[in-house]
C-alpha cells in the first residue's frame, strides 16, 4: 500500500522525502493511533491535493 500512494504522490511533493515525510505522519502515525487505513490514507491524499497550487 505504501509504495502504491508514495507513486502517487511522487508529483505532488516538491521532493520524493516531502511525501515520505508526509505518508509517516499522516498515515502512518495516524494509523498507529487506532485509525482505519484506508480513512488516513484518504486523508492525506485528500490534504496533498489540497495543497496543489493549480487546484487552488
Amino acid at each position: 500500500m505504501k509504495t502504491m500512494c508514495l507513486a502517487w504522490a511522487g508529483n505532488k511533493f516538491g521532493h520524493p522525502n516531502h511525501a515520505v515525510n508526509s505518508y509517516q505522519k499522516h498515515v502512518v502515525d495516524t494509523v498507529a493511533r487506532g485509525v482505519d487505513e484506508t480513512t488516513a490514507i484518504s486523508a492525506w491524499m485528500e490534504g496533498a491535493l489540497a495543497q496543489l497550487p493549480e487546484l487552488n
